[in-house]
């Protein structure tokens, strides 16, 4: 999904509301949304300093997001609503003040889903270069010599460091996959 169009949607802030606070055509800001024309970074600029924005990073407007960014930009919004909404209450049996945040659960929820996702994608990519080390890709000779063998070993114990028999499992599975295809 583009950049703009979720993060809007996460926001709850729809593309009048932003070609107002610009002021610009709702037609500009809808082919933004839609991909059709490009955001200029002036805009981007602009945009990211609207007070909603603070913890978005400005990078993510314009591009097609993967699921690691879409997720980074839901806890952004919830870092947001926290900043928004948290007030500093008494404790009522010590006295103490300490800031009260109303979305704190939220936010942890959502951050235990982007740690995730961000595990997945880091094994995404281990699994990636240690398919290059077995097939030689990246100018790497087809026979396999004792220093890549090493870090090939290296990679995979990484993602098998736990007692997860299904990762274990799945893992063999997609290397015995890797093996039939060649």
């Amino acid at each position: 999904m583009i950049g703009i169009k979720h993060i809007l949607a996460t926001f709850q802030i729809n593309g009048n509301q932003v070609a107002r606070r610009l002021n610009i055509s709702r037609q500009t800001v809808s082919d933004w949304i839609n991909g059709k024309r490009k955001i200029p970074k002036e805009r981007i600029n602009q945009i990211s300093h609207f007070q909603e924005f603070e913890f978005v990073d400005r990078e993510l407007f314009s591009k097609i997001l993967s699921d690691v960014e879409e997720q980074k930009v839901i806890v952004a919004y919830y870092d947001y609503l926290s900043k928004r909404d948290s007030k500093r209450v008494i404790d009522e049996v010590y006295g103490v003040p300490y800031m009260e945040n109303p979305h704190e659960e939220d936010r942890d929820a959502e951050v235990e889903i982007l740690n995730t996702l961000l595990i997945e994608e880091e094994k995404d990519h281990e699994l990636k270069k240690a398919e290059a080390l077995i097939y030689g890709k990246r100018n790497y000779s087809n026979t396999i010599n004792s220093t890549l063998y090493k870090e090939l070993l290296t990679k995979l114990n990484k993602i098998c460091v736990s007692d997860d028999k299904k990762k274990i499992s799945l893992l063999s599975e997609y290397l015995n996959s890797l093996t039939q295809n060649n």
